[in-house]
Order: C-alpha cells, then structure tokens, then sequence
C-alpha cells in the first residue's frame, strides 16, 4: 500500500466557528498581517487516514511571501506520513489556514501560572466570557486578567489559574497573552475577541 498524500489545507476558520470554545486560532487581524520570516502552523489533510489512523498533520512552515491573494511559505517540518511533502517545500496558503503562530506578536507569553478573576458564572457554571480586561497586577500570583460573563453574575469574581480558564475556553489562548490596558470583548459574528478602543474607557 502506497503512503497518504497531502491534498489540500484545512480551512481552520470554519473549524474554529464551529467550535470556538474547544478549537481556537490566531485572531484574524494576526492571520491576515503575516510578513516574510513569521513561522505558523498549518494543518495538511491527507488522502486516505495513514496506518495509524491520522487523517492529517499539523506543520510548521514559514513565510517566504506575504501580498493581496495570500502567502507563499516553505515547509519547516520533516512530515511523518505524508509521502508528497518534503521540508523546504513551497507551500501556498491563506489566512484561513493559520491554526497557530510560533510566537506571540505581542511579545508576552500566556500568564499560564498566574490568577485571573473570573466571573463565578464562567468558571463554574460555563457561561460565555464576552469581556476579558488586562489591568496592573497588584500581586506577583496575579495576571492582571478580569474575565467577565454576561448578566447579574457578571461582577461575582473568584479566582483561577489562568491555564485552567484557558482548559475551560481555549479560545481564550488568543488574547490572554496582550499587555496591560487592553480590553477584549467577543464579537459574537466574527467569532472572536476584538480590541476596544482605550481599553475599552
């Protein structure tokens, strides 16, 4: 039996409105500003599930060309299964495809370690968290994170690590790593969290 053969590159956008509490990606103004040198992550579908069982494999490729109809990158991974690829590999692509980013544009890391104060309806009963607001950390346990539901549970806040939020929402991983200042509230018709004006004053 001949070995899987990549065809085409999952559309992540539609996966992650599909399911954006579990299948989180890059915001769009992230996807669609990529420059030649940035590393991301693209998933490549296969023709056939491999022995294993795979159906496709998630690589790195970095951005060899940026312009108005999409990206050019080159294949920084060694594929484990797919008989057509090869690392250094021309690879095509859109902003559609960018499941992750190598590093954070802001420069920071997600505060996984560290406390947020979420509101009681989010942490424990599931609730949407439509408003996450970066302010000073007043203890070195703290993010500085404010995650808010909607509602009259809104303004009841505990406290949980921020890499258990993120467990919980993993669409969270896409802003929790902004400076402070910041303010995100999600746009339920882009499915995303965009940043509010003067955190949000």
């Amino acid at each position: 039996m001949t070995a899987p053969k990549w065809v085409g590159l999952q559309d992540v956008e539609a996966s992650h409105r599909e399911a954006p509490r579990t299948f989180s990606i890059p915001r769009s103004d992230q996807r669609s500003g990529l420059k030649p040198g940035d590393v991301v992550k693209l998933i490549f579908e296969a023709d056939r599930p491999s022995e294993r069982g795979f159906t496709a494999e998630r690589m790195w490729v970095q951005v060899l060309e940026a312009g108005s109809s999409g990206y050019v990158g080159a294949l920084d991974n060694q594929p484990s299964f797919l008989s057509n690829l090869q690392p250094g590999d021309r690879v095509p692509f859109g902003p559609q495809h960018v499941a992750a980013l190598q590093s954070s544009p802001s420069g920071l890391e997600l505060p996984l370690q560290q406390f947020a104060m979420v509101s009681r309806g989010t942490a424990e009963a599931g609730a949407w968290p439509v408003e996450a607001q970066r302010h000073p950390a007043d203890t070195p346990e703290s993010s500085g994170w404010v995650v808010r539901c909607e509602g009259p549970e809104a303004s009841d806040v505990i406290r949980i690590l921020v890499g258990d939020l993120i467990k919980q929402f993993r669409v969270l991983d896409s802003v929790l790593d902004e400076p402070v200042g910041t303010k995100w509230v999600w746009d339920a018709d882009r499915a995303e969290y965009v940043l509010q004006p003067d955190g949000g004053a």
